[in-house]
């Protein structure tokens, strides 16, 4: 009745209950704790380019922005990384309209290096460029989202995304001054500052 095996598994059981209590409390926590940065800052300049690039055969349009964001409340003792970037959306086509959501930023947050948790760029150039297959970028409203997704260490992933500004694409072609080609995949746009 109290034999060796019996003892060890009631003791391993209760070790794997506590533990499933403590991460169902982890995940609560988590869940409750504060989870959106402070933005203090975003603009992008107005100043894009706009015009069909003879390599890929489709639409291109890039520009630069500043951002000052504080994601330092937000990360927790249970975040593991925090994933951010930055988002533009766009219609796109001529005949039925779909959105387009191209991430033009994006950042990986480690939780035990503070010094990235607050993320401040200015001048950054769009890393990748808005495209459109249809060419029917002119003059259409951009929305740029932050988007953030904390990854705990015990939990669900959270994902999170907050409209931070809109501008309108210019209507007219306006073409890099240089554009370099690295590969068939990369490509760089080369502005005039």
């Amino acid at each position: 009745m109290h034999a060796l095996t019996t003892r060890l598994n009631a003791v391993f059981f209760y070790g794997v209950f506590c533990i499933a209590v403590l991460c169902v409390f982890n995940i609560i926590a988590t869940i409750i704790l504060p989870n959106e940065p402070k933005i203090h800052k975003f603009t992008v300049d107005e100043k894009f380019t706009l015009y069909n690039n003879d390599y890929t055969k489709v639409q291109h349009s890039r520009s630069y922005f500043d951002i000052d964001v504080d994601f330092s409340e937000s990360i927790n003792w249970n975040n593991h990384i925090t994933f951010m970037w930055i988002s533009a959306e766009y219609e796109t086509g001529k005949k039925e309209s779909k959105t387009t959501k191209v991430t033009i930023y994006d950042k990986i947050i480690p939780r035990d290096e503070k010094d990235l948790h607050h993320v401040i760029l200015k001048n950054q150039i769009f890393e990748y460029p808005l495209v459109d297959f249809f060419k029917s970028m002119s003059g259409k409203k951009v929305i740029f989202r932050l988007n953030w997704e904390h990854m705990p260490v015990v939990g669900p992933i959270l994902k999170y995304s907050k409209e931070i500004g809109s501008i309108t694409l210019p209507k007219t072609n306006n073409v890099p001054l240089n554009m370099i080609v690295r590969s068939e995949v990369h490509y760089e746009d080369i502005f005039d500052n």
